[in-house]
């Protein structure tokens, strides 16, 4: 049976089309919005996790910025050799500080510096370091250079 006025299925097709357009704009902006939350983009608050990008030879492998400005890193060696540790110079929040340890890591163990006068900051707030290390290498004992960034929260003291 044909209809009465003949553009009923057009009506039928153009609503079909209607709902199937509006459902794909749907799936895209959910599907945006879940990977959006889970870079951590929402995350307006609270604790981020600490992380650093761009050293190599001498890496970060952990740190500690305390509420009073006390920043204690530990460096990993993955040079293959024995490294000194001539200095360490780092950036926060304008604030520059410079220390020189002169201390000895074997490869592929860890050692300890503590630096201080960084700005204070709330527990749980977030900083962010740039950091160089300058290091001799005990083979060739020429100076190299491991620079990058690091990122945290500050911890209560």
């Amino acid at each position: 049976m044909k209809p009465v006025n003949g553009n009923s299925s057009c009506r039928g097709q153009a609503a079909i089309e209607f709902i199937l357009t509006y459902a794909w704009v749907i799936l895209i902006v959910v599907v945006v919005l879940v990977l959006v939350w889970q870079l951590g983009l929402f995350q307006l608050g609270g604790t981020i996790e600490p992380g650093y990008m761009g050293f190599w030879g001498v890496v970060p492998s952990d740190f500690r910025l305390s509420e009073s400005g006390d920043f204690n890193i530990s460096f990993a060696n993955f040079i293959g050799a024995n490294v000194t540790i001539e200095s360490v110079a780092a950036n926060h929040s304008g604030v520059d500080v410079l220390v020189s340890p002169s201390v000895v890591v074997e490869p592929g163990e860890h050692e300890v510096v503590d630096m201080s006068g960084f700005m204070p900051g709330k527990g749980g707030g977030q900083f962010q370091i740039l950091l160089s290390v300058d290091y001799t290498d005990s083979r060739t004992g020429n100076l190299h250079k491991s620079s990058g960034r690091i990122w945290g929260s500050y911890e209560e003291t």
